[in-house]
């Protein structure tokens, strides 16, 4: 039956019952009397029981509030806190399976701030692995009731952390807190929601750190403050002062000690827009060993173990996202005092983008050179990915002098301070770079060089290979005399180098370990000459041929009465600075010391043409002395002669000699002219012998030098595998300690309970 059933049963029931009320005699306005009655008494008991009920559930209420103000107030008592810090400390140390301590803790609910003191925590070595001094914290804990942990200011000070993890076989020993602390996706329940529907968030407004010192195997890094603040705008910064690291890199050569200082680093940044400062950056290494210059001035000092580099730089930073950073190089300064490298100026932009950067208009400045690079894009390495380093350059132009790297790479520049004009494109990787459309002049067009090439094999001084073509190479004037006296060395054949005016070459050159070919062809207004010639830096010795089809030698001696020639020769110059300086000691001299044979197929002297001519100098640096010959049918035409300046070929002195022959016959019988063939064949052999032995000695060189490779890396190999054995010797020495350690505690332990178990026997 549904309720408005059975209102209207019950009306149609009393007006029944009012009726035969009424029947009786009873008037209407009594029973009114007594329905107002009974009505009042009832509504009279359920307010009684109604302020009976709300006085019960405002004594509850206050009973709660007194108890969470008890709950507060116990809470901000010490005898609590060091409670509940006993029993985090003993849940840390069982989860952990090992020691940690903490000294105090201060909770103050009131004032919503937090102190620690004194967190150390054990590895399993019971060694120390973690040490905090002070945390202290502010915190806004009625955020909580809006899904949401906001914390004022914190402060870390004092932090010190011991990681170590000396090789893949071993486990590091901070694993069993990663291990302890980590979710195991197929047990662990999904969290779950609040019952708004929010996300808990925690919002930091402004962190410290101060006085942190961490440490992860023979890597060491500190800092004496670090600030993190963000503010109600969205403005976030971040400022690092005086953070020094420590690291020492294993090369081939040995160990080599880094240390890295930086002054200040500011970092500012608000909707994906900032800037960074870096102010005094300070790199050193140090490989303790001499310096690879130490009794070599020809050398220069840079060396990377030995590098002491300061940098300064500003950067702005246009866009910040996960994967890609835009910004701009306003300045950056870095120089090196010791080994002379100096970067005064560099400016860029840069947009960086899934390992891949972009670098626009880069300009970089020296004392005087200047290059700038309009794009240059630049792959960065990841092992991960399987992604190697490469690069490349589509246009460097940009004016340099050379004098300007002299100090940390060649000495001999140090003069050279003829302006050039560089422009060039390029591409490489980390074991190879190639340049293309090399163009380099001076500033008046008098000197012009167009080249290609590339250098391969980076890694491996042994294996490093530079080629270079010349496809065209001018100089014109004075320029070739203005260059070569940009080098402050000894000069010789000047006048010889200005009488052939302007010179074009066109060849190639090849650099490989310890030594330097070129070969091509030089043209001259005096004529034509193929050159092919290899500086031996082991042997420190020029050694080449030249040959031409037709050369006013005359006019380039300033031997007039001598003609064109038809020539070719061999070569040899000693360019030792210790042999030539105790030879210059012992005769002076103006001369190169070394020896040129030559041949001469056709020449003249006046109105007299020549054939066959063999030709051999000797110069010992003070006077170079040389014989000629020519025999003929009839007549032998020969002579010596020596001189003792290139300058003065006129004082030329000649002591010519002729010989007849009679009926052809050269003068000589069968037996003479026997002998004197036979003579001639064992020079040859003893030339082709000499040239043999000189070839077996460099390749004798050659494979010592290989073998004095294979020796070094066998032997670094050697040390490296007896570190590995060190390290296992040691870690096994310390698990036998360790063992040993165990076995005396539980000998110990035993004897103690024996020692109990007599003391309460009831004998």
């Amino acid at each position: 039956m549904t309720k408005k059933n059975k209102f209207f049963l019950f009306s149609s029931r009393f007006s029944v019952s009012l009726d035969k009320i009424l029947h009786l005699g009873i008037k209407k306005e009594q029973v009114l009397f007594v329905l107002l009655s009974i009505f009042r008494i009832f509504v009279g008991k359920q307010q009684t029981m109604l302020l009976r009920i709300l006085k019960f559930f405002a004594w509850l209420i206050g009973i709660i509030i007194v108890l969470l103000i008890g709950l507060v107030l116990l809470l901000n008592t010490s005898w609590m806190q060091n409670k509940l810090l006993a029993m985090a400390t003993d849940m840390l140390s069982e989860k952990l399976q090992t020691k940690v301590a903490i000294d105090r803790v201060r909770v103050d609910l009131f004032a919503q701030s937090f102190d620690l003191h004194g967190l150390m925590v054990e590895d399993r070595q019971q060694r120390k692995m973690l040490a905090i001094d002070l945390v202290k914290a502010e915190a806004d804990l009625w955020q909580l009731l809006n899904d949401e942990v906001k914390i004022d200011g914190a402060r870390i000070y004092g932090l010190r952390a011991e990681l170590h993890h000396e090789d893949t076989d071993s486990v590091a020993n901070y694993q069993f807190v990663i291990d302890a602390f980590r979710k195991d996706k197929k047990t662990d329940k999904k969290p779950e929601k609040s019952k708004t529907g929010k996300k808990l968030t925690v919002n930091l407004n402004e962190l410290t750190l101060e006085q942190i010192a961490l440490s992860y195997n023979d890597k060491k890094c500190s800092f004496r403050k670090l600030t993190y603040r963000e503010k109600a705008s969205g403005e976030r910064m971040v400022e690092a002062h005086g953070v020094d690291a420590r690291w020492v890199r294993h090369t081939k050569k040995g160990p080599r000690d880094n240390i890295l200082h930086v002054g200040t680093l500011h970092l500012l940044e608000q909707d994906g827009k900032g800037e960074a400062t870096l102010d005094t950056l300070r790199l050193k290494t140090d490989n303790h060993k001499p310096r690879k210059n130490t009794g070599k001035p020809h050398r220069g000092f840079f060396d990377m173990g030995h590098l002491d580099i300061t940098a300064f730089m500003k950067v702005d930073l246009h866009h910040i996202s996960k994967d890609t950073i835009v910004a701009t190089v306003e300045r950056c300064r870095a120089f090196d005092l010791v080994t002379g490298l100096d970067l005064r100026s560099i400016t860029c932009g840069v947009t960086v983008n899934k390992g891949v950067a972009a670098i626009s208009n880069l300009r970089l400045q020296q004392r005087s050179t200047i290059l700038n690079v309009k794009s240059a894009m630049v792959v960065l390495p990841n092992k991960k990915k399987g992604r190697k380093l490469s690069y490349q350059a589509p246009s460097i132009t940009g004016t340099v002098i050379l004098s300007d790297i002299s100090r940390p790479f060649a000495p001999v520049l140090r003069q050279f301070n003829l302006p050039l004009l560089l422009s060039t494109s390029m591409n490489g990787d980390d074991n190879s770079m190639t340049f293309h459309n090399v163009s380099v002049k001076t500033t008046d067009n008098q000197f012009v060089v167009k080249t290609k090439g590339t250098i391969t094999d980076l890694k491996d001084k042994y294996k490093l290979r530079i080629h270079f073509d010349i496809d065209h190479a001018t100089a014109a004037g004075d320029v070739a005399e203005r260059i070569i006296n940009q080098f402050k060395s000894k000069k010789f054949m000047m006048k010889q180098l200005r009488a052939l005016g302007t010179i074009s070459i066109h060849g190639g050159f090849n650099v490989v370990y310890r030594k330097e070919q070129f070969q091509g062809r030089v043209h001259s207004r005096m004529g034509d000459i193929n050159v092919n010639f290899t500086l031996d830096e082991e042997n420190k010795y020029v050694t080449g041929k030249a040959s031409t089809d037709s050369l006013e030698l005359g006019r380039v001696m300033d031997m007039e009465k001598i003609g064109p020639i038809s020539a070719s020769a061999d070569f040899k110059f000693d360019y030792s600075k210790p042999r030539t300086a105790e030879m210059r000691r012992v005769k002076g001299g103006k001369l190169p010391i070394g020896e040129v044979k030559a041949h001469v197929a056709q020449a003249s002297y006046k109105f007299v043409k020549v054939k066959n001519l063999d030709v051999e100098i000797k110069s010992d640096g003070a006077i170079a002395e040389g014989s000629l010959q020519a025999p003929r049918k009839f007549i032998d035409l020969s002579c010596n002669f020596s001189f003792t300046d290139t300058d003065k070929m006129k004082d030329l002195h000649v002591k010519p000699r002729l010989g007849f022959h009679l009926f052809g016959n050269n003068g000589m019988t069968d037996e003479e002219r026997a002998a004197a063939k036979e003579k001639k064949r064992q020079e040859k052999e003893e030339r082709k012998a000499a040239k043999q032995a000189e070839k077996e000695e460099k390749r004798a060189a050659r494979q010592q030098a290989k073998e004095q490779h294979r020796q070094e890396k066998a032997e670094r190999q050697a040390v490296k595998q007896a570190e590995k054995e060190e390290k296992r010797a040691a870690r096994q020495q310390a698990k036998e300690q360790r063992r040993q350690q165990k076995a005396e505690r539980k000998a110990a332990k035993q004897k103690a309970k024996e020692g109990t178990s007599a003391q309460t026997d009831p004998i």
